[in-house]
């Protein structure tokens, strides 16, 4: 079958403070009625905004699935009404004075209120659509999916982790007193700033100063953010795969995403590590979003579920 070129659409919805969220929604023409394949919500990265992850969504789209992206509050184009969006100097300037405004928004609170607000939305289309809800969390952003009541997380049929990692002090051995200096520096450049400077540790865009402070201080806890939600993180069900990768700078070891899987102990994961130079990762993404097909389990890597815990997941040989 040959695919048409992918549609793309600017949509907004509001999260539940009735802050109002900038979305893109990627389709594609091909398919209909029952056998519509699966409406895929982003949840992003820490300063990571909607471009960065189009090619992905256009990617699915071509291939017959629905993409949904949106930016947090305050990143993106997600902003209060007449911010001005452009890239000249003093748009950016206006755009800081509002982080400095809004220090005190929250990854657990704020933001997690933002990705509740796009799994609502997706869910929303989804089941007017005949589709089913997955989602695909990248680092960050499988943080705050666990944090968000199951309520929400019911219509979500599978859950997608990439690079989702703790981001522990102690996991980085011998660069572990260089790791602290490099975030004592961006706590102390946020504190004088008003706003936390992602964009100075490599990171994206810069955040309000609450949201990078909340992620620099659970680093100090092996268990990280769930020394503050674990009874949260406890009703977190959703059938996850969790995939990282041997070039990630960040998630150094799999201990990191074990660690994370660890503290979702009601959730059944996969939890696979790929080297993106000589596997087709787009297409091992693609089989778990569209139909809950997980790669085959090499040395090392780890299944945390028997056929009783997921029903209708199947294995395949890596491609």
């Amino acid at each position: 079958m040959q695919h048409r070129t992918p549609k793309q659409s600017s949509v907004a919805f509001p999260a539940k403070d009735g802050f109002v969220l900038s979305a893109t929604i990627y389709s594609s023409p091909n398919g209909t009625g029952a056998s519509r394949k699966p409406l895929v919500v982003f949840a992003p990265a820490t300063g990571t905004t909607q471009p960065f992850y189009s090619s992905f969504a256009l990617y699915l789209a071509s291939h017959g699935l629905v993409a949904l992206t949106f930016d947090y509050r305050y990143t993106g184009n997600s902003w209060p009404p007449s911010t001005p969006l452009d890239a000249s100097k003093g748009s950016k300037a206006a755009r800081i004075e509002i982080l400095k405004r809004e220090r005190e928004t929250k990854l657990d609170e704020h933001w997690a209120w933002d990705l509740a607000a796009a799994v609502d939305e997706g869910a929303r289309r989804a089941t007017g659509e005949g589709r089913e809800l997955v989602v695909l969390a990248h680092s960050l952003g499988g943080h705050i999916l666990p944090l968000l009541p199951p309520s929400v997380l019911a219509p979500v049929a599978r859950v997608l982790f990439v690079a989702v990692c703790s981001p522990y002090h102690g996991f980085y051995g011998g660069l572990i007193e260089e790791r602290k200096r490099d975030v004592g520096a961006l706590l102390k450049a946020a504190d004088e700033l008003g706003y936390f400077p992602s964009r100075q540790g490599g990171l994206g865009t810069e955040v309000p100063f609450g949201c990078g402070v909340q992620w620099s201080l659970w680093m100090d806890y092996e268990n990280y953010w769930a020394v503050d939600h674990q009874s949260r993180l406890d009703e977190y069900v959703r059938p996850t795969l969790a995939l990282s990768f041997t070039d990630d700078w960040i998630a150094i070891h799999v201990k990191q995403i074990d660690a994370i899987l660890d503290v979702l102990p009601n959730a059944p994961s996969i939890r696979v590590h790929l080297n993106p130079s000589t596997l087709g990762w787009p297409e091992v993404m693609k089989a778990w979003l569209e139909s809950g097909i997980a790669p085959a389990l090499g040395a090392g890597e780890r299944r945390e579920f028997g056929p009783e815990r997921m029903v209708g997941v199947e294995t395949k040989a890596k491609l």
